[in-house]
C-alpha cells in the first residue's frame, strides 16, 4: 500500500500536462480520501453481521484487482523512457497520452534536455548535499516528513474506531464517527485546494501546524470535546497535505 501511495502520484505527475500536474496530485489525494470513506461505509453497513468482517476484507480484492490489471495496461512514463535512452518509445508514449493530433516533439525535446541536465547533476559527489549551503534543505527534507508522521496521524487514521470507542461511543457509533472523520478529511482537501493558489503552501503549513499543536496539547476530559478535537486534528492534517506536493 505504501509503495503504491508513493508511486501513483509520481506516475501521475510525469504523464500529466504541466498546467494540470497540481490538479492531478490533488485529485489523487482526494480520491484516496473517497476510498477511505467508502471503506468506512462498508465497515459500518456490515458491522451488524457476524460475517461482516469477511465481506469487508473480501471486498478489498475488487480495487486491488482493478489496480493490478490496470498496471499491465498503462504505458511507462515518457520521462522514464527518455532517461533509459528509449527515445522512440518515449515519443510513442507521449503520442498515446497527448493524442495523435498533438505535436509532441517540443515536449520530447524538453524531456531530453532536462534528462541531460539531471545526469550532469548526478555526476556531483554524494557528499555535496552535506555542504553548508545545502544544509537547510537537507534538514527540512528529513524534518517535515518525520514530524508529520510523529504527530500520530497514522494512529488516528488506522485506529479511529478504537479511539472513538475509548471515549464512550458504542461499536456502531465508533464506525459511523470514522465515516464522518473521512468526510471531514475530504472537505479539508477541497478547502486546501481552494486556498493553496491564493495564499501559498507556506500558509497551509503554518496554519495547519498551529491547529495541530493546539489539538495535541489541549487537556480536555469531556468526551464530546475530545471527539471534536480529533476531527479538527485530522482536518488540519489533511488541510496541510498539499505542502508535500
Amino acid at each position: 500500500m505504501m509503495q503504491l501511495e508513493k508511486a501513483a502520484p509520481l506516475y501521475l505527475s510525469e504523464i500529466a500536462p504541466p498546467k494540470w500536474r497540481g490538479a492531478f496530485s490533488t485529485g489523487f489525494q482526494f480520491f484516496l480520501g473517497v476510498g477511505v470513506v467508502a471503506a468506512g461505509c462498508v465497515n459500518y453497513a456490515t458491522a451488524k453481521h457476524t460475517w461482516g468482517w469477511r465481506l469487508s476484507l473480501g471486498l478489498a480484492v475488487v480495487p486491488a484487482a482493478v489496480m493490478t490489471i490496470g498496471a499491465f495496461l498503462i504505458s511507462d512514463t515518457p520521462s522514464s523512457l527518455v532517461e533509459r535512452g528509449k527515445i522512440d518509445q518515449a515519443r510513442k508514449a507521449l503520442q498515446k497520452i497527448r493524442g495523435s493530433s498533438i505535436d509532441v516533439e517540443p515536449e520530447l525535446e524538453e524531456l531530453i534536455k532536462w534528462t541531460e541536465i539531471s545526469k550532469a547533476v548526478q555526476q556531483e559527489p554524494f557528499m555535496t548535499i552535506f555542504e553548508r549551503q545545502y544544509r537547510p534543505h537537507l534538514v527540512m527534507a528529513f524534518a517535515i516528513p518525520f514530524f508529520q508522521q510523529f504527530t500520530g496521524i497514522n494512529i488516528v487514521a488506522f485506529y479511529s474506531p478504537n479511539l472513538f470507542q475509548s471515549v464512550g461511543l458504542g461499536n456502531n457509533g465508533a464506525l459511523l464517527s470514522a465515516v464522518i472523520l473521512g468526510l471531514v478529511n475530504l472537505a479539508s482537501i477541497l478547502l486546501s485546494t481552494a486556498f493553496v493558489d491564493r495564499f501559498g503552501r507556506r500558509f497551509l503549513f503554518i496554519t495547519g501546524g498551529i491547529l495541530l499543536l493546539f489539538c495535541l496539547v489541549s487537556k480536555l476530559s469531556n468526551h464530546m470535546c475530545i471527539i471534536l478535537f480529533i476531527f479538527i486534528y485530522c482536518s488540519r492534517f489533511s488541510y496541510s497535505q498539499l505542502l508535500k506536493k
